[in-house]
């Protein structure tokens, strides 16, 4: 989470590792609803704060990372804040 190459948010080109673009998709139990869409991410460590739904089921649907093969999800955490 510390990689010097995208933390405290500043953006350092060329850290192939990281996703790129994505969305997070929350199921209501009738359909996905989109609740967050990012482009040009950098970082390894992303918070989303939408409003509030109630989910059976979160998905993230990566598209692309800075050059990487492969994606990987270390952890998804929900909760409800108020």
């Amino acid at each position: 989470m510390t990689n010097p190459g995208t933390c405290f948010g500043f953006k350092f080109e060329g850290v192939p590792v990281c996703v790129k673009k994505y969305d997070i998709e929350a199921n209501d139990g009738n359909s996905w609803i989109r609740v967050a869409d990012v482009e040009e991410n950098f970082m390894r460590k992303c918070n989303h704060t939408f409003d509030t739904i109630q989910a059976e089921k979160i998905r993230v649907n990566v598209y692309s990372t800075w050059g990487d093969r492969s994606a990987r999800i270390t952890e998804i955490r929900a909760a409800h804040e108020e």
